[in-house]
């Protein structure tokens, strides 16, 4: 569990993807 900010965006979406990458995708979903 790295800093909190990636944290975030990996519970909504696997760890392959980069932090600020998950908020879009989330989003378009």
């Amino acid at each position: 569990m790295p800093c909190g900010d990636r944290e975030e965006g990996v519970q909504a979406t696997p760890s392959s993807l980069p932090g600020p990458a998950p908020a879009h995708p989330a989003a378009s979903r």
